[in-house]
This record gives structure tokens, sequence and C-alpha cells, in this order.
């Protein structure tokens, strides 16, 4: 458990009145809402979708193996920028994994083309949503990364209600 400072964190008792401290993830607490987003945009643009917070997939459409792996450096630093990223075929400048660990660490291989938005609660990013495609004939563009920046937006409004 990566907990930095200014983190929120939850205060929980167990059953044998032991407390428990435990990171606090605002997307998650958005509950249901979240993988059904990654669902809507799946099924719209037949596009791998993830939604993250600042550590782990929250939800995974289109590659359920991602859900609860811990995210990879593009998306750490697509979540301290703060503004949407949009990587396609030849873009050398990044070769970094989306989700780390595991036999997923080289998701640049796996991905031909992807874009991340970040997911804004008031000035700070707590997460991410993510289109990415397999395929390089069917490479993410701009529509894409509109959808992916009104999916972090209404996300982020959610978490500031």
């Amino acid at each position: 458990m990566r907990i930095r400072i200014g983190e929120p964190v939850e205060l929980l008792a167990d059953d044998v009145g032991a407390v428990v401290l435990q990171k606090y993830s605002p997307v998650a607490a958005l509950g249901g809402m979240v993988p059904r987003l990654a669902e809507c945009l799946y099924e719209t643009t037949g596009h791998v979708a993830l939604v993250t917070d600042r550590d782990t997939v929250i939800a995974a459409a289109g590659a359920p193996e991602r859900l609860g792996r811990p995210v990879g450096p593009v998306i750490e630093a697509a979540v301290a920028r703060g503004e949407a990223t949009l990587f396609r075929p030849g873009d050398a400048a990044d070769e970094r994994a989306l989700v780390g660990r595991g036999n997923l660490a080289h998701d640049r291989d796996a991905f031909a083309s992807f874009v991340i938005a970040p997911i804004r609660a008031g000035a700070d990013a707590t997460g991410t949503v993510v289109l990415a495609t397999r395929e390089v004939a069917q490479e993410v563009g701009e529509t894409e990364a509109a959808l992916v920046r009104a999916a972090g937006a209404f996300l982020g409004r959610q978490l500031v209600v």
C-alpha cells in the first residue's frame, strides 16, 4: 500500500476491535457507476476502456484481466500532469506500461494507441479514464480523446457533489 503525504485514508475496526488503516479511493467510492461507464465507452467505441484511481484499475471493459492491476508509469504520469494524453503508433517518446506488474507489464506491446484523460476533483487529479486499441488500423484519435475528457469531467463532478 503506497500512501503519500496528504492522501485520504479510512480508519476501520475489524471484528476483533483492531484498527485497520485503509487507503481511500474517491473514484472507487462511486460504486457501480464506474464499471457501467467503462462498459458504455467500450460498447460505443469498440476500444478497451479502463477507469483508474491513482494506483489501481477500478473498472475494465474489453480487457477484464486488467481489473485490479496497479497502474503503470504512463497513467501515473498522466495523473501527475492532470491533462489528457494521446499516444499513436510511432510515438516513440514513450514505451512505458499502462498497467503495471505481472505479465501485463509491457502494455505498449499490447496496445497500438491509447488516450488518457484525468478525473479531476477540484484542482486534483484523482484518477484517469483510458481508451486503448490493440489494432493499428483502429487507432484512437481526437473523437476518443473528447470522449475520455467528457467521461473524466463527468466522474470528477460526481466526486465534488
